[in-house]
């Protein structure tokens, strides 16, 4: 079903599974370090690594755009003919420069949870691999954003 040209039921689209996919060879994860040391998420039960991972794909959007949220061009597009509507929906959804100390903060706290040692910086990263075979070995490591917690 479709309505105003979004597919909406059903959820997913069935023709995204037509194609076989390609094998690869590099790859890229995101990386935590506290107090440099990398976080291990897989020894941790409190942490959801799905969730915390999407948010630092997102994190990273917004710091290589300037904190310019991509959501806004979608917002201009739906509601372009209802400013009060847009407004509302730009300040509910879009993120700011103001969002990335609030994400700071956050992350800080929702990491600090559980941990007896105090997290003094945290460093996010992005770290492509490459299969070279038997293994995967890190080949580049870029930091996307390095901060202290105040706590």
């Amino acid at each position: 079903m479709t309505y105003k040209g979004i597919e909406t039921i059903p959820i997913f689209h069935w023709g995204m599974y037509s194609s076989i996919h390609p094998p690869l060879n590099e790859f890229d994860r995101k990386v935590i370090f506290l107090n440099d040391t990398e976080l291990n998420l897989s020894d941790s039960k409190e942490i959801a690594p799905g969730y915390l991972f999407s948010i630092l794909d997102y994190y990273q959007v917004l710091k290589t755009n300037d904190f310019h949220d991509p959501i806004l061009k979608v917002i201009d597009k739906r509601f372009s003919t209802f400013p009060a509507l847009k407004e509302i929906a730009t300040r509910r959804l879009a993120n700011d420069r103001e969002a990335q100390n609030n994400f700071r903060n956050w992350l800080c706290n929702y990491l600090q949870c559980g941990r007896e040692e105090k997290i003094e910086v945290i460093k996010i990263a992005d770290q492509r691999l490459v299969w070279n075979g038997s293994q995967m070995q890190a080949i580049q490591i870029t930091v996307i954003d390095s901060f202290k917690c105040n706590q």
